[in-house]
């Protein structure tokens, strides 16, 4: 669906499904809006997403994955790191790819999200240890010491401790 005729015959076939008095799963809201982020209209990917919760259906984490992926390929860091902290408000549970798109398209960009928020939000709200690629969780506390300033290996597991992270940084 990487052209644009073909999305716009997929935003056709959803528009007769409805019709028809089908509902449309997340799975084909979801891949709708990957096409349009692929071809890069990002608006188009959100008015997706609005009409997907008209319809009743709350955005998920691959939802956000998807927008937040599409925004980082168009160079729109703030935005992409304003819908992670919007998937977090909804009380989302980012899941390994979250990470890995964090990783990839913001932080080895030299962009460093407001992570702090984001593992202290997830271990909070949720209660969960967040078992991570040893990759990831390396880059996410890279990225928080840089953010506040802590240089030595000792803040960086008081880092990890406190974000309820399993981290190996020897």
């Amino acid at each position: 669906m990487q052209k644009k005729g073909e999305t716009r015959k997929a935003v056709k076939l959803l528009d007769e499904m409805f019709e028809k008095g089908l509902n449309p799963s997340h799975v084909t809201y979801n891949t709708l809006m990957d096409g349009y982020c692929r071809e890069g209209n990002l608006r188009a990917a959100l008015i997706v997403r609005t009409r997907m919760e008209r319809k009743g259906k709350q955005a998920n984490v691959v939802t956000y994955n998807v927008l937040i992926k599409g925004f980082c390929l168009k160079g729109k860091l703030e935005d992409a790191n304003g819908l992670l902290n919007e998937m977090l408000e909804r009380g989302l549970v980012p899941n390994r790819t979250t990470y890995e798109i964090i990783k990839e398209e913001m932080m080895e960009k030299g962009f460093v999200p407001d992570i702090e928020g984001h593992v202290y939000n997830v271990s909070d709200t949720n209660r969960k240890e967040l078992r991570l690629m040893v990759s990831t969780q390396s880059c996410l506390i890279a990225g928080l010491c840089r953010r506040s300033d802590l240089p030595d290996q000792e803040s960086q597991r008081q880092v990890a401790r406190e974000g309820n992270l399993r981290a190996s940084i020897e």
